[in-house]
């Protein structure tokens, strides 16, 4: 970790902090585009889930990637339902007990910024929420968020 960057290590003591702290995320995830609507699409996002489990795992409704399991979210507004029920304390429980790490992945959400009266700057955003269970009572987590330039020119005329 060199001088610039931040350590975003968080303490959650309970799995209800946990959870809490997942609502959250998928609650803000599914109404970006409400609350800045002129700046944000997320109409094309893509959410997935990519667990790193401590044991082998058999797939189920799920593809593997790289020693991960990666679980598609169809609908992030609704939340978590797999590989566990973000609702249900039993569930988080038994999950993060089998678990080494997870990513949260959300890809091509778009944002864009007006540079002058008729140019407008275009990003398309890849954001990762990485976390490692550290100890029940410690997870940390890392938010890694690329932007690229839209596809084509980097500024559109907006007329």
């Amino acid at each position: 970790m060199n001088s610039t960057d931040q350590d975003f290590s968080t303490h959650m003591y309970t799995l209800s902090d946990f959870k809490d702290h997942i609502n959250s995320l998928t609650e803000n995830f599914g109404s970006i585009d409400d609350v800045m609507l002129n700046q944000v699409d997320n109409t094309q996002a893509e959410y997935n889930l990519e667990v790193y489990y401590s044991k082998p795992v058999l797939p189920t409704n799920s593809s593997v990637v790289s020693g991960a399991m990666i679980y598609p979210i169809s609908n992030i507004s609704e939340g978590i339902t797999k590989p566990f029920d973000m609702k249900n304390i039993t569930s988080i429980k038994k999950f993060i007990q089998s678990i080494e790490s997870m990513n949260l992945n959300a890809n091509n959400i778009f944002t864009t910024a007006q540079l002058v009266e008729n140019q407008v700057l275009c990003y398309n955003w890849t954001i990762s929420l990485q976390y490692q269970f550290l100890a029940m009572s410690h997870i940390y987590v890392l938010l890694d968020a690329n932007p690229t330039y839209c596809q084509g020119d980097t500024t559109t005329n907006n007329s």
